[in-house]
C-alpha cells in the first residue's frame, strides 16, 4: 500500500513515461535543428575535397600512359 502522501507506482511510472517522451522530443529536435545541418555542411565540404583530389590523381594515372610511338 503506498504510503498517505505517495503516488501509487502505476502513476510513478507513467509520469516518468511522459518525462521521457519529452526529454527524446527535445533530444530528436535538437539533432534535427543543430547536428543535422552541421553535418550536412561539413559533408558538402568533405565530397568537394575528395572530388578535386579524386580529379588531381585521374590527371596522374593518364599522365602515366605510355604515349604511342610517332
Amino acid at each position: 500500500m503506498p504510503e498517505n502522501n505517495q503516488k501509487p507506482l502505476s502513476e510513478q511510472l507513467k509520469e516518468v513515461g511522459a518525462q521521457i517522451e519529452q526529454d527524446l522530443k527535445r533530444a530528436i529536435q535538437i539533432v534535427e535543428e543543430q547536428v543535422v545541418p552541421e553535418v550536412r555542411e561539413k559533408s558538402a565540404v568533405a565530397l568537394r575535397d575528395a572530388s578535386q583530389r579524386l580529379a588531381k590523381l585521374a590527371e596522374h594515372l593518364e599522365s602515366l600512359k605510355p604515349k604511342p610511338p610517332e
